[in-house]
């Protein structure tokens, strides 16, 4: 914060000044230097520790030739100490002899220490420091002081925590009046709305969050509205909705003072969540709102705070403020937290973000949201091929998904459909609030060509689908490049009629479809779909992939009549076509089969079949000639 110095003019000025003024005015132009640095005792406690009487107010007093040359006692400037405490000040000549005294102020643009226990007469005033004299215009006075008079640090401590719970609110609202405050016996540290005035119990006047706490009060009652009603500042207490947020609201502003200026105050300026209260969270229990608009103003990233998953909103001081400033600014009004959840989201802020950080402290129950964040697929697939795809979706509510709560990604369009091979994708592991979970799945393409929805959805197995549906994408699903390649064949060039014989045929997938059994066959060709060698169709053994090979191996059986026929096959998709290379014809010679025959029948099974000369052999097998 850059020193300010600033110069105010007086009230009402009396014709003797105004005439020892213009004396001065017409002095020589000669100077003497007014310094001084002043400190005080920050605890009572025994502890050393010190800090500057910053951006009070100070009195120069002089002792001089006045009106008709009489000598006389009279404040002749008004100045500001700087950030660290420091006045350095050029005072006009008056002439050798003349006396200086200062007057140091517990009381600032932004609030004034009134005397212990008194009417308000006056302003707390400090006048510890020796008269100086001026001897010549070179001179330089230096009022150094340290105040260690417990009423002085005391008031100090106050005036210096009021200034910059002050310029808190300066940053924002410029026109709030000085706040007055003052130390009490009363045994009890209070804001006073009718007067203005923040009653501090001694013993606590170096409690720096309680007195920005204070502070905030009078923030709330000049520019929002207070229930008027005596309250207890203690954060698991319970009262009512309206003292909740009252002295939440408080509680949350001196941190939020502590935050904005680090190292000012004694302690940590964070309000994370912690443990809570003990028992079930209630909007009448201060913490809760407290810790509500901290989460909406911290980072995560600043000294005593952490990442949170529910809070995904920072830096939102200034709309608190305004929000307490307009919609909880009817005088008379008792604003809750629930008077605050209404502006903020009448203003176009997300419900969603808030209600989650109110879930998080029980003040409204858990839900689930999902957000979709991006998704890979191909546009374009080849029936039965395997594509990767990649669904990430953003955990917008305020549970945890889990495996274990059944937490998964379920198709649609429509709901439930197996198109792509399945229905469910499994977590790829815990996805907190806050965080991304990505799905990285293996799909199959449909095998029938088309066009066919890609979209997804979250949800709680048995308990309900949520958050947004992935933009459904159409796929187009094509047959893709038929194609086999003859490799071998083992079959024989001559077979018996009626008898049966193992053969086999290799092939090599060069298309890029996948062929799957079922679907793809080895067909008999020459001419297509004949039934010579007993089949038309051969059952595919396996899944044969691009690339892949497969060798059918099946039994044939030869026609019965002799002569030469045509072995020939080759790939087809059953209700589609064949494809590809068909096998090297093999023209196989089916010779006559030799009739089985038992003794003395063989001669007239012979003749019976129109031959001559039929014998047997002791094999009992019947050798004739076939007649032409």
């Amino acid at each position: 914060m850059n020193a300010r110095i600033t110069w105010r003019p007086l009230s009402a000025v009396t014709p003797l000044l105004l005439l020892a003024a213009l004396l001065l005015v017409s002095a020589p132009a000669h100077a003497e230097r007014v310094q001084g640095h002043f400190t005080y005792l920050h605890d009572l406690s025994g502890s050393t520790s010190t800090r500057p009487v910053n951006n009070v107010k100070v009195e120069i007093w002089r002792y001089a030739p006045r009106f008709l040359g009489i000598w006389d006692w009279a404040m002749d400037r008004r100045v500001w100490t700087d950030d660290n405490g420091w006045i350095d000040v050029d005072m006009p000549w008056a002439g050798s002899g003349v006396k200086y005294k200062i007057r140091v102020y517990a009381a600032n643009a932004h609030i004034t220490v009134w005397p212990h226990d008194t009417a308000h007469v006056g302003e707390s005033w400090y006048n510890e420091l020796p008269e100086q004299t001026v001897t010549d215009s070179s001179a330089v006075l230096d009022f150094t002081h340290h105040f260690d008079w417990a009423v002085a640090a005391q008031n100090f401590n106050i005036a210096r925590i009021g200034w910059f719970a002050g310029e808190y609110m300066a940053q924002t609202y410029s026109d709030l009046p000085t706040m007055s405050a003052q130390t009490t016996s009363m045994f009890k540290t209070f804001y006073d709305p009718v007067g203005n005035t923040m009653q501090v119990e001694p013993s606590r006047a170096f409690e720096d969050f309680t007195i920005a706490h204070e502070y905030g009060h009078f923030v709330q009652e000049q520019i929002g509205s207070l229930p008027w009603e005596p309250s207890v500042h203690y954060r698991c207490l319970p009262s009512s909705t309206s003292l909740a947020w009252m002295e939440g609201f408080a509680t949350y502003y001196a941190h939020a003072v502590a935050r904005a200026f680090p190292g000012v105050m004694k302690g940590a300026a964070s309000l994370e969540s912690g443990t809570g209260c003990p028992g079930t969270p209630q909007d009448d229990i201060e913490y809760y709102p407290s810790v509500t608009l901290w989460d909406l103003l911290d980072t995560g990233s600043e000294p005593n705070s952490y990442p949170e998953p529910h809070d995904w909103v920072s830096d939102q001081g200034w709309l608190i403020l305004s929000i307490v400033d307009n919609e909880l600014g009817a005088f008379g009004s008792k604003p809750t937290i629930w008077d605050f959840r209404n502006a903020w989201i009448s203003r176009g802020q997300s419900a969603m973000d808030l209600d989650r950080i109110l879930a998080r402290h029980g003040l409204i129950a858990d839900f689930n949201h999902a957000q979709f964040v991006s998704q890979s697929v191909p546009t374009t697939m080849i029936a039965g091929h395997t594509y990767s795809a990649q669904v990430t979706m953003l955990n917008a509510g305020s549970t945890t998904w889990t495996a274990a709560d059944s937490y998964v990604l379920g198709s649609q369009n429509p709901q439930d459909n197996t198109t792509w091979g399945f229905y469910r994708v499994s977590l790829p592991g815990n996805v907190a609030p806050g965080q991304q979970g990505t799905f990285t799945f293996t799909v199959t393409a449909p095998a029938t060509p088309g066009s066919y929805p890609f979209q997804w959805r979250m949800l709680r197995e048995f308990v309900e689908w949520f958050g947004d549906t992935t933009p459904s994408v159409q796929v187009a699903v094509t047959a893709g490049l038929q194609n086999a390649q003859f490799i071998s064949q083992s079959v024989p060039s001559s077979i018996q009629g009626g008898t049966s014989a193992t053969v086999s045929v290799t092939l090599k997938n060069v298309g890029d479809t996948t062929w799957s059994p079922g679907s793809y066959f080895l067909g008999s060709q020459n001419p297509q779909d004949n039934t010579t060698w007993g089949t038309s169709r051969v059952t595919l053994p396996y899944a044969v992939g691009p690339g892949g090979q497969v060798t059918f191996t099946f039994s044939i059986t030869a026609p019965s009549w002799t002569g030469s026929y045509n072995f020939q096959w080759r790939m087809l998709q059953n209700g589609v076509s064949g494809f590809g290379d068909a096998t090297q014809n093999v023209s196989v010679l089916v010779t006559a089969p030799a009739p089985v025959c038992n003794s003395t029948a063989c001669i007239e099974e012979c003749i019976d079949s129109g031959c001559r000369g039929g014998s047997c052999t002791s094999a009992n097998v019947c050798h004739c000639l076939r007649c032409l």
